[in-house]
């Protein structure tokens, strides 16, 4: 994402982009600090952390005085269809960073979610139901089930 792109994000708190998008959404967050130029690779290393986007995967409310989390997946890596490595990230609904919507879920997308706890974790985002399926018998999830997008966004806060 470009400079000019980044600065017309309108940044929220963590909770109110949580209210507003759905699972499968890309969310970027931020700090606010400058980026330090690519040369001085640990300090661009350390603003990295505080700076990058991910795939929205799974809400948590809070309860008992806690203020509850969300996750976002940022990447797999790996050879071929193998993954070896995971990136998640979790961020406390009362987060100091700055947190914006890059980008929502195409129109007619399918989520492939699976419950813990009766929380809804997205698994896989598909261009559509023949797609999921697919997707849901090559990579078995247990309790694994479809939901259109748009029903995605009905999540207890």
């Amino acid at each position: 994402m470009t400079a000019t792109a980044i600065a017309q994000l309108q940044f929220m708190t963590a909770a109110e982009v949580c209210a507003a998008a759905p699972l499968g959404a890309i969310i970027r967050y931020t700090d606010l600090a400058p980026e330090p130029p690519l040369r001085f690779k640990n300090k661009h290393a350390v603003w990295r952390r505080s700076n990058a986007q991910g795939r929205l995967i799974s809400v948590t409310p809070g309860e008992n005085g806690h203020p509850g989390h969300f996750t976002l997946h940022e990447g797999d890596f790996g050879t071929g269809k193998t993954v070896i490595l995971t990136i998640r990230k979790t961020f406390a609904l009362d987060s100091s960073l700055g947190f914006a919507i890059a980008q929502m879920p195409a129109p007619g997308s399918v989520a492939v979610l699976s419950a813990w706890n009766d929380i809804p974790e997205l698994q896989h985002l598909a261009a559509n139901l023949r797609d999921a399926a697919d997707w849901m018998r090559t990579n078995q999830h247990h309790g694994a089930y479809l939901e259109p997008v748009l029903a995605c966004t009905q999540r207890a806060q």
